[in-house]
């Protein structure tokens, strides 16, 4: 008479029938240090790249003939951006400012502007009847003028940029 044995499972990892031994790790020591520092260096240049662009809405690159942009809050297109032949260009202002405005080397009669003082904005809109029907196609240049309401246009501050029309 013969006896049957069922069948066992494979000793445990760690387990007595094992001798302490566990499996070989799935990834080296080395490999997993590799992987950290590139990991690592990823999310740096990431982190480089979005600190040293600067979103559209902002226009820092202001700066005035008085070496100060505190006055100004936006152009309007802005620097080296596109506008079409109808769009409007202008400039947005800190409160308590005004100002006119020349483009492409033709000045702005003030009849034709478009002065909002609750929104602080001098914008300009070619169209019939107006110094300009449409804008110039290719790359042209605004200035602005710009002057606190207090003190009026006799110490006013300029401000150019340029901006291409389609």
């Amino acid at each position: 008479m013969s006896s049957t044995v069922p069948p066992t499972k494979p000793p445990a990892s760690g387990s007595p029938q094992s001798n302490g031994k566990s499996p070989p790790p799935l990834y080296s020591t080395r490999f997993k240090i590799l992987a950290s520092v590139l990991v690592t260096l990823a999310v740096g240049a990431l982190v480089v790249a979005y600190l040293s662009t600067s979103s559209g809405d902002d226009d820092d690159g202001v700066v005035a003939s008085g070496g100060t942009s505190a006055f100004v809050e936006r152009l309007l297109p802005g620097r080296d951006t596109q506008v079409v032949q109808q769009g409007s260009v202008g400039i947005d202002l800190a409160p308590g400012w005004s100002g006119t405005l020349v483009i492409d080397g033709v000045a702005i009669p003030a009849a034709d502007l478009v002065v909002n003082d609750a929104l602080n904005t001098v914008q300009f809109t070619p169209g019939p009847d107006k110094v300009m029907e449409a804008l110039p196609v290719g790359n042209i240049c605004a200035q602005a003028t710009v002057y606190e309401l207090s003190t009026g246009p006799g110490d006013s501050r300029a401000v150019s940029w340029c901006f291409d029309v389609i």
